[in-house]
C-alpha cells in the first residue's frame, strides 16, 4: 500500500501537531499557516495570515492605555477570541486532507527527521575520511623520516620502498574519492523508496486495462528492479571499500613496523622478500580500484 493508507495511527498522530499549536495563546493562527506552508497549499497559507489579523489589532488596543474599558478594546477581545476558536476549528477541519497531502508528498515530520539523519551521518563520513587521510600523511611522513635518519638502509632498499610507500598514499586517496562517490549515490533514493515505487506500479499494472500502459508499467518495473539490484552490489562495493582503507592503513603500518624490524639487516634475500610482499599486496589493491571503477560506472 501507497499514501495515506500504509501509515500507522502513529505517524497520524504525530503528524497532527499542528492542532497543538492552534490552542496556544497568540500563536494559534499557525495551526492553519504552518500546514499551508508544509504541503504548499495557498488557501490555507491565506486563511492562516487573515486569522493572524486580529491578534495585531488585538495587542495595538490593549497595549494603548487610553482604550482601557472601551467599545474598541471590547471590538478587538471578541474578534481575537473569534479568530481562536475558528483556528481550532478549521486545523481540526484540514487535518484529513493535510495527512492526505503529507504522505503523498512525503514531507512529513518522519521525512524531516530522515534527513537530518542522512545529514548527520553523511557529515561523520566526512569526518572519518578527513582522519583516515590525514593518519595516512603522518604514517608517510614517519615512513620517511624512519628511513632517512638511519644509516641501516641503503639506497636501493630506499628507492624500493618510497615508490611503495607512495603508491599506498595514492590508493588511499582514490579509494576514499571512491566511497564518497559510490555513497553519493547511494544517499540519492532508499532501498526502501525504491521497494515502494516497485510495489506501486506493480498495483497500477493489475489494475490497468490499457495494453499500451501495462506494457510501460512492465518495462518501467525491470528497470526499477534491476535498479535495485545494482544499489545492493554499490552497498556491498561500500563495505569493501571500508575494508579494504582499513587494510591500506594496516599495511603502511606494517610497513613502518618491519622497517624497525629489519634495522641492521641488510640480507639480499630479506630484503627481496620484503619488496615483493608489498609490491603484490600494491598490485591486488590496484585490482580491487579497477573491478570497483567498473561497478560504479554500471550503476551511473
Amino acid at each position: 500500500m501507497t499514501g495515506i493508507e500504509s501509515k500507522s495511527n502513529s505517524w497520524k498522530i504525530l503528524n497532527s501537531w499542528h492542532i497543538v499549536l492552534s490552542l496556544l495563546f497568540m500563536v494559534f493562527f499557525m495551526g492553519v499557516l504552518i500546514p499551508g506552508l508544509v504541503v504548499k497549499k495557498r488557501k490555507w497559507i491565506i486563511i492562516g495570515i487573515v486569522l493572524a489579523a486580529p491578534i495585531v489589532f488585538f495587542m495595538s488596543v490593549i497595549t494603548n492605555p487610553a482604550n482601557k474599558d472601551t467599545f474598541l478594546a471590547n471590538i478587538g477581545v471578541v474578534l481575537f477570541l473569534i479568530s481562536w476558536a475558528t483556528s481550532i476549528v478549521y486545523s481540526i477541519a484540514i487535518r484529513k486532507e493535510y495527512l492526505f497531502l503529507l504522505a503523498e508528498k512525503g514531507n512529513d515530520y518522519s521525512g524531516y527527521r530522515n534527513k537530518y539523519s542522512k545529514k548527520k551521518q553523511e557529515k561523520k563520513i566526512v569526518e572519518q575520511h578527513d582522519g583516515l587521510w590525514q593518519e595516512v600523511l603522518q604514517l608517510k611522513q614517519m615512513i620517511i623520516t624512519q628511513i632517512a635518519d638511519n644509516n641501516a638502509f641503503d639506497a636501493s632498499i630506499i628507492s624500493d620502498i618510497n615508490p611503495l610507500v607512495d603508491k599506498y598514499v595514492n590508493q588511499t586517496k582514490q579509494l576514499i574519492a571512491r566511497d564518497k562517490k559510490l555513497r553519493k549515490l547511494v544517499n540519492k533514493q532508499s532501498i526502501t523508496e525504491i521497494d515502494d515505487l516497485i510495489i506501486e506500479l506493480k498495483t497500477k499494472l493489475t489494475e490497468t486495462t490499457n495494453r499500451s500502459l501495462e506494457t510501460e508499467y512492465q518495462l518501467t518495473i525491470d528497470k526499477y528492479q534491476k535498479h535495485r539490484q545494482v544499489y545492493r552490489e554499490v552497498s556491498e562495493q561500500i563495505e569493501m571499500n571500508r575494508l579494504r582503507l582499513n587494510s591500506t592503513v594496516m599495511s603502511l603500518k606494517d610497513i613502518k613496523l618491519n622497517l624497525i624490524k629489519f634495522e641492521g639487516i641488510v640480507s639480499d634475500e630479506i630484503r627481496k622478500n620484503f619488496i615483493e610482499d608489498f609490491h603484490q599486496k600494491s598490485n591486488e589493491l590496484t585490482i580491487y580500484l579497477d573491478q570497483l571503477k567498473d561497478v560504479y560506472d554500471d550503476f551511473g
